[in-house]
């Protein structure tokens, strides 16, 4: 080779291009099973129909997810708090904010909104998750973990007007506001969000002023 017939440069490698094209096809991923869950249940909805619909290799989906509970569990934490970053709704930063501020009224309120559009996202999936549960060891412990994060906002719900309330009180309101009671109240009643939000709060304020906590 003469001094003249120099190699061509080589095409510097852009790691942050490939890496934004790998946070979307992973969030595709997890967009096309949310879908494929809600829709076909968690045995019905198949890695290989997931990995068809989000338009990748059913390989992709594995070096993603290592298994259909992981990839549910993902879908599952994500939709909780509505970002890419999970973690447990009594420790979102609005979730903290009204349990400190405003009347009793306003907390409740302020509480039965969130839930109520934590619920409109989640709350198929919740069914889902119960339907997993019952065959697979690893999405048991998850439900056992989204139960009890659910007493815990159920809890501090509670203590936004009680300071100390009973197991039977947390129980009470954790059933009260359950996905269950959502979907029964939204999708077969027909309630629209607004009648559900207004109907908890007057529920619960009621519950209280029995109790003797609210006036």
């Amino acid at each position: 080779m003469t001094a003249t017939d120099k190699a061509p440069p080589r095409r510097k490698y852009n790691s942050t291009r490939r890496r934004q094209n790998a946070e979307q096809t992973r969030r595709e991923i997890l967009g096309t099973a949310r879908a494929n869950f809600v829709q076909h249940g968690w045995h019905g909805a198949g890695m290989r129909e997931i990995a068809r619909d989000a338009g990748v290799s059913v390989e992709t989906v594995y070096s993603n997810f290592p298994s259909k509970a992981a990839l549910f569990k993902e879908v599952l934490n994500i939709l909780v708090v509505g970002e890419d970053e999970p973690f447990a709704l009594s420790e979102r930063p609005e979730f903290r904010a009204v349990t400190t501020v405003g009347s009793p009224t306003e907390r409740i309120e302020a509480l039965a909104r969130i839930q109520a559009e934590v619920h409109g996202r989640v709350a198929r999936l919740r069914m889902v998750l119960r339907e997993a549960a019952r065959t697979d060891d690893n999405l048991a412990d998850v439900e056992r973990l989204v139960l009890a994060e659910e007493r815990e906002q159920a809890r501090l719900t509670l203590q936004t007007v009680h300071p100390d309330p009973s197991d039977q009180d947390i129980e009470g309101m954790q059933a009260l506001y359950s996905s269950d009671l959502y979907i029964l109240l939204t999708e077969i009643r027909g309630w629209t969000p607004e009648q559900y939000i207004q109907w908890i709060t007057e529920l619960s304020l009621a519950v209280f002023a029995a109790k003797g906590v609210v006036q």
